[in-house]
Parts: structure tokens; sequence; C-alpha cells
């Protein structure tokens, strides 16, 4: 994806485009980690947006279909240039058009956090709940902060929200701190692309050894189940 449609969905105030490029590898890379699928499963893209994530997967051999409020978002998602497994439908997280148990996977990136009204994120929650096949899950990416902060939710509201869907959290690490030194290296072109695995894992070995950084958010990864 270009430099461009990265600060669609992630920051639009990266100009030089390193930050966006950063975590865009980062995300992928957890997701490589915590992703547990057979590789011709349908997979729901939950809000989507210019299809990131959707082409990403469909390039894994993953059946996709994204779905998005935004129809330009989905326009820009569904004209890329990309393999021909994924596809793409407007529509709202709450209220999502799709039959009962039609997937065998839902996949969410930045989505869920939007939710201003923690009875919204409860309602796209079971809804998300209510398209899983029997024994399928969640996988999830996330801001972890504080409400009323600016980004992401607190760990608590989004715990909730699943359990009362009838999903548990079996997996849960974290993926990079909003704000950390390192980032502004990043963001300003110090350091070249080819070192951002090595700094991703700097980043993770000083969040398990108790970093203390500026006051933000968090992106955690996350793995839903069905309860038994």
């Amino acid at each position: 994806m270009d430099e461009s449609a990265l600060r669609l969905v992630l920051d639009p105030r990266d100009t030089r485009g390193w930050k966006n490029l950063y975590i865009d590898r980062l995300q992928k890379a957890a997701l490589s980690a915590g992703l547990s699928l057979p590789r011709d499963v349908r997979v729901l893209d939950l809000g989507c947006g210019a299809g990131r994530m959707s082409h990403w997967m469909a390039a894994r051999g993953y059946r996709v279909v994204g779905v998005d409020l935004d129809r330009d978002l989905l326009l820009r998602a569904a004209g890329s240039s990309q393999p021909g497994n994924a596809g793409f439908v407007q529509g709202d997280a709450c209220i999502l058009p799709f039959r009962r148990g039609a997937f065998g996977a839902v996949l969410s990136v930045g989505m869920l956090g939007q939710f201003s009204e923690p009875r919204r994120l409860e309602l796209a929650v079971r809804e998300l709940a209510r398209c899983l096949a029997s024994g399928a899950g969640v996988y999830m990416i996330e801001q972890v902060g504080r409400r009323g902060r600016g980004s992401g939710l607190p760990l608590g509201e989004y715990l909730d929200a699943f359990e009362k869907a009838g999903l548990e959290c079996v997996t849960r690490f974290p993926v990079r701190r909003g704000r950390w030194p390192g980032l502004y290296l990043v963001r300003y072109g110090l350091l070249p692309p080819a070192a951002f695995p090595a700094v991703g894992r700097v980043e993770r070995a000083l969040f398990r050894c108790g970093l203390k950084g500026k006051p933000g958010y968090v992106d955690y990864f996350f793995r839903f189940e069905q309860r038994g």
C-alpha cells in the first residue's frame, strides 16, 4: 500500500510516511505471529478502510470480505490491483449485512477503539460474534488508553464487551507504544526501513522490562475465542 493510502488509515500527519510504514510493518508482524487459521478460511475484515489488511490477508490465501461505512475508502480498496480473493461491502459495524455464522474468523485493526459510546461498542462486538461460525475466533489490534484522552479505550471496556458477547480473550500482547523516543527517530527518517524490525524488537523488549514513556496509548494484539 502506498504512502498516501497509509495516511488515510493511520496517522494523517505523517507526511514523510516513515512512521506509518513502521506501524504497518509492526502490526502485520504481530498478526503473522498471532494468526492461527487454515489458509482457505473466509475472513471478515471489520472496518477495512482502504483495504490495507484485506489485501495483505488475501495475498496469503485467505478469502476476505472487507466491510466499512466509508464509501470513498471502499472504492479505493476495490480499485487496488491485488489478488481476486478480496471483496468489499459497505456496511455499519453495528448492523452487519451478513448471515449468522458466515465467517471462519473476524479481523479488526484500529476500528473498535473509535466507538465513543460503550453501548455501540457492545453492539458492534455482538454483531461480529453473530457472524462467526462455530469454533471461529476474532483477531484484533487496538489502541488501549484512557477514555477521553483521544486514543483508544480502557482495556476493561474491550474485555467486557467481548465477554458479554460470549467471547473470551485467550491471547493478548503489546505491539507498540504510542509514544516512545525511538518513534521520533523513525518519524523523521533517521532510521532506514531495513532497521524497522530490529527497532520493533527493541521496543517490545523495553516494554517487557517496564519501559515508562510519556502517557499515551498502547497497541495490543488480541485473540478472542467462543466460550465452550
